[in-house]
């Protein structure tokens, strides 16, 4: 993997090393397109108006999320639309973004024949953080990222997961204003993702946190607002709550023989199935109930993300 560069402070008089965050933050997107030379739409005319707290960007894999991570990270430009952060169009001003942004890709890369803590002082160089600032900083990321006493290894030897939480010291190494993360918990077990998702929602108190994800658990229940791409567009933008009430009334389960579960899900949004010894229990969404056995069931944010994706919720 090709190592992030990442961002190049303009070092020089009056220019802070930390910010404490401005009165009020917010990223707008206006009418957003990119189209790339072969001609495959990534992003369709995207509007979204973010502020403070973790927003999700939800979205199966190929439904433009990265793409757009990449045009707020000012690492592509728009094909059409505007991107302004606290007022600032960023394509004119990239620089005005980058001195505020924590960026985390999908594909992070790193130089294996450096241990962790070198890598973040030489990080931490390209961003413009001077040496005496630095080195505090990264005792503190290490100590977040569950790092410390992996500091002095060199990265070649470390697994996928620890990779990541490096990425994700490096994107907080300028405490930023902004931070944006696309599908951070790729490679993390179940419990370092909740760890990442509790160290988001502190972060998120004072400052924007962007998380890109195609996983349902990741954002349940940190994003105070969710927004769902599919097919390079924007979906549906709502809290997590508005979102589960789209369904409310139209979710059921039942009980299925076991060679009746291809039928059912050919027929209804099923959203999970259970086996047991007695059938399989059949949790879908449905305008009306889908079987004189069908109950009433509790409705979930998966249930309301999948049934998004899928259109029509009534028999196909």
């Amino acid at each position: 993997m090709t190592p992030v560069a990442g961002w190049v402070r303009e070092p020089g008089p009056g220019f802070p090393l930390f910010l404490n965050p401005p009165f009020h933050m917010e990223l707008q997107i206006d009418d957003v397109s990119k189209t790339y030379g072969d001609g495959t739409e990534a992003v369709r005319d995207v509007s979204l108006t973010v502020s403070e707290g973790l927003i999700g960007l939800l979205g199966p894999n190929g439904a433009g999320k990265s793409t757009l991570m990449r045009l707020i990270a000012t690492i592509t430009t728009p094909t059409a639309g505007t991107l302004r952060w606290n007022g600032t169009d960023i394509v004119d001003r990239p620089v005005a973004m980058r001195r505020t942004l924590g960026y985390l890709p999908q594909d992070f890369g790193v130089y294996p024949e450096l241990t962790a803590e070198e890598f973040l002082h030489y990080m931490a160089a390209l961003k413009g953080v001077p040496g005496g600032a630095a080195r505090p900083r990264i005792d503190t990321l290490l100590e977040t990222a569950r790092l410390e006493e992996a500091r002095g290894r060199r990265l070649g030897g470390f697994s996928g997961g620890m990779i990541q939480r490096v990425g994700i010291a490096c994107a907080l190494l300028n405490d930023p204003d902004l931070l944006v993360a696309d599908e951070p918990t790729v490679g993390l077990d179940p419990e370092e993702r909740a760890r990442f998702r509790a160290l988001l929602t502190d972060l998120a108190e004072e400052r924007v946190v962007l998380l890109s994800t195609h996983i349902v658990s990741d954002v349940e229940a940190t994003a105070s607002r969710l927004a769902i791409m599919h097919d390079g567009r924007l979906a549906a933008t709502a809290a997590p709550e508005a979102l589960i009430d789209r369904v409310r009334d139209r979710v059921w389960e039942w009980v299925v023989g076991h060679d009746e579960l291809g039928r059912v899900r050919d027929a209804y949004r099923v959203t999970k199935a259970t086996r047991g010894p007695g059938g399989v229990r059949v949790h879908a969404v449905a305008e009306q109930p889908p079987s004189a056995e069908a109950t009433p069931a509790e409705p979930t944010l998966e249930d309301a993300y999948l049934s998004l994706l899928s259109g029509p919720t009534s028999p196909r």
